[in-house]
């Protein structure tokens, strides 16, 4: 699912495969695994919750958005389109792009708050919601998913070698708790 909510018992798959395998992440998803089924409800809470679920891109990040000079942005890879939530995917894209151009890790709040009165002077709404970035937090989680199936050998991967996957989701899964903790509080200073 496009928001990183599986199954528990697909977690505790991956959990057994990986000790049995001697993969890396194991001991940090064996340490989260119960935080990891708190977020997941989290997240299907938040999405749930919003009731403004449209058909739209689903993957807004800046190298998906060319700029034309007559035209100005135009939305490029469009296969990931589908069901989202307007409200969450505004916020993880908006959260996204300002990383961007603050640099890489915390977003710049100046352009968050253009943005979002960009968005909103054009008739966009933002609909309450205790977790604008549970979004954000389902695609990181969906990803870490992905990365357990790659290093098993369950996914192909595509450009992603099994050894690098292993070593993000070991890396992605240790900063688990600060990530959605860092995730929650930007949830907040949001709107």
């Amino acid at each position: 699912m496009w928001y990183g909510v599986n199954p528990p018992d697909a977690w505790d798959r991956w959990l057994a495969a990986g000790h049995a395998g001697d993969r890396s992440w194991a001991p940090a998803l064996r340490r989260h695994r119960g935080l990891i089924d708190d977020l997941t409800a989290r997240i299907d809470a938040a999405y749930r919750a919003v009731d403004d679920h449209v058909v739209t891109h689903r993957d807004v990040v800046p190298h998906n958005v060319l700029i034309d000079a007559a035209r100005g942005p135009v939305l490029i890879d469009w296969d990931t389109a589908g069901p989202d939530s307007a409200t969450l995917e505004t916020a993880a894209t908006v959260f996204d792009g300002a990383r961007h151009a603050g640099g890489g890790q915390e977003p710049d709040p100046a352009w968050i708050a253009a943005a979002l009165d960009a968005y909103q002077a054009r008739g966009g709404q933002i609909r309450s919601s205790e977790f604008l970035l549970a979004r954000r937090l389902g695609v990181h989680l969906a990803r870490c998913a992905e990365r357990l199936r790659i290093s098993l050998g369950e996914d192909s991967g595509g450009s992603l070698d099994p050894a690098a996957a292993e070593e993000r989701a070991a890396r992605h899964l240790a900063a688990l708790p600060e990530f959605s903790s860092w995730l929650l509080d930007w949830s907040r200073r949001l709107v």
